[in-house]
């Protein structure tokens, strides 16, 4: 159930007397249509399990070597969260592997790498999940840009 927060103190214990919401720490009062847009307000819709799931079948099918598919389930979730820095790693990284010698993705790889590791910085700080991050996205820019390479020489 939604929460009513009053605007007045931020509270959210209420009770209901005769035909009005009365807050129980300041004494604001709230008519039903008040009440209703005030939830209306705090409405936020959750999706950070949704983003779990996808993320997940991107990395799988990113596993399973189907890189254009892994390239559209990585852009899915940032169509959700569009500051994912692990969607925005991979996505990079899956289309550097759709690379061909008429279409060399190296410089989305790149920025797509700078951005992920800027954001992953800035939610982790210099902590070990941050480096953790960074491992695994050197690993595949390595990996990516090894591929790359080897693209180009034959």
């Amino acid at each position: 159930m939604q929460k009513i927060v009053c605007e007045l103190c931020g509270s959210t214990d209420f009770t209901k007397e005769d035909s009005v919401f009365v807050c129980q720490y300041c004494g604001c009062k709230y008519t039903l249509e008040e009440t209703r847009k005030l939830m209306e307000n705090e409405k936020v819709i959750d999706r950070t399990q949704e983003v779990i799931n996808i993320l997940k079948n991107a990395n799988d099918t990113f596993d399973g070597l189907n890189f254009e598919k892994a390239y559209d389930l990585y852009t899915e979730v940032l169509n959700i969260d569009p500051n994912n820095e692990e969607a925005i790693l991979m996505r990079g990284i899956s289309s550097g592997w759709q690379s061909s010698v008429q279409d060399c993705k190296i410089v989305e790889v790149e920025k797509s790498f700078n951005r992920a590791i800027e954001l992953g910085h800035k939610k982790y700080g210099d902590s070990s999940n941050f480096f953790v991050f960074c491992t695994k996205g050197v690993e595949e820019y390595g990996k990516v840009l090894a591929g790359i390479s080897i693209l180009f020489q034959n």
